[in-house]
């Protein structure tokens, strides 16, 4: 009895350790598409801001040489 018992246990063990997840292929597609359109979004927002930014600095550099 047991035996039975440690061997009951130790099947479900086993068997509950092994999950399995499945993706499919478009699922993960779609995140990568989605994470790419959101980086390429934050990219753009932080390019315009260095460009505003590197503006006025360069206007204040040729201030301070006048």
């Amino acid at each position: 009895m047991n035996r039975k018992v440690s061997l009951l246990f130790f099947l479900s063990l086993i068997l509950l350790d092994s999950c399995v997840v499945l993706y499919k292929t478009q699922d993960i597609r779609n995140t990568i598409n989605s994470n790419v359109d959101q980086t390429n979004q934050n990219y753009s927002k932080v390019k315009a801001d260095y460009e505003q930014k590197n503006k006025i600095f360069e206007t204040l550099k040729i201030a301070s040489l006048a």
